[in-house]
C-alpha cells in the first residue's frame, strides 16, 4: 500500500507536469523519489525549456517579419510619393514648356502673314527671342537639377540681399 501510494502520488505529479507543459507553463520540479518518474519529470522540464526557446525564436522571427513588412510598406509609400512628385513635376514642366512654345508659334504665324507691317514683324521677333531665352533658362534649370541629383553640382552658400531679389522678381 505504501509503495502503491508513493507511485500513485508520483504519477499524479508527472500528470500535473504534463498538463502544465501542454498549457504552456513550466512543469514544477518536485522530487518524487521514484527514479522513473523523476526521469520523466526531468524530460518534461527539458522539453519545456526547448519549447520556450522555440517560442522565443519563433516570436523573434515574427517580430523581424513584421519589421520587414513595415519597412516594405514604408518603402512602397515613399516610392508612390516619389512617383506622384515625378508626375506633378512632369505636368508642371509640360505646362512651362508649352507656354513659350505657343508664343513662339504665334509669333512665327504673324511673320508668315502676307504684307505684315514692319512694326508688327519686329514685335513678333522680339516675342520669339524673349520666349527662346525663357525656354533656354528652363532647359538650363533642368540640366542643373539633373546635375544636382546626380551629385555633380556643388552648391555654394552665400548671403544675398533678399529685398533686391524680391524687387527683381
Amino acid at each position: 500500500v505504501f509503495l502503491a501510494k508513493r507511485l500513485s502520488v508520483s504519477l499524479d505529479q508527472a500528470h500535473a507536469a504534463a498538463q502544465a507543459l501542454a498549457g504552456g507553463a513550466e512543469p514544477v520540479r518536485a522530487p518524487t523519489r521514484v527514479f522513473e518518474v523523476d526521469t520523466l519529470l526531468d524530460g518534461l522540464r527539458r522539453t519545456s525549456a526547448d519549447l520556450a526557446r522555440e517560442r522565443s525564436a519563433r516570436q523573434q522571427l515574427q517580430d523581424e517579419r513584421e519589421a520587414l513588412l513595415r519597412s516594405e510598406q514604408e518603402a512602397r509609400r515613399e516610392a508612390e510619393a516619389q512617383s506622384h512628385a515625378k508626375d506633378a513635376f512632369l505636368a508642371m514642366l509640360s505646362h512651362e514648356l508649352r507656354n513659350p512654345l505657343a508664343a513662339i508659334a504665334g509669333a512665327l504665324q504673324v511673320l508668315d502673314l502676307p504684307g505684315v507691317k514692319p512694326e508688327l514683324a519686329e514685335q513678333a521677333r522680339a516675342i520669339g527671342r524673349r520666349q527662346v531665352r525663357h525656354l533656354t533658362r528652363i532647359v538650363d534649370d533642368l540640366l542643373d537639377v539633373r546635375g544636382i541629383l546626380a551629385g555633380k553640382v556643388n552648391l555654394k552658400r552665400s548671403r544675398i540681399d533678399a529685398g533686391a531679389l524680391l524687387r527683381q522678381c
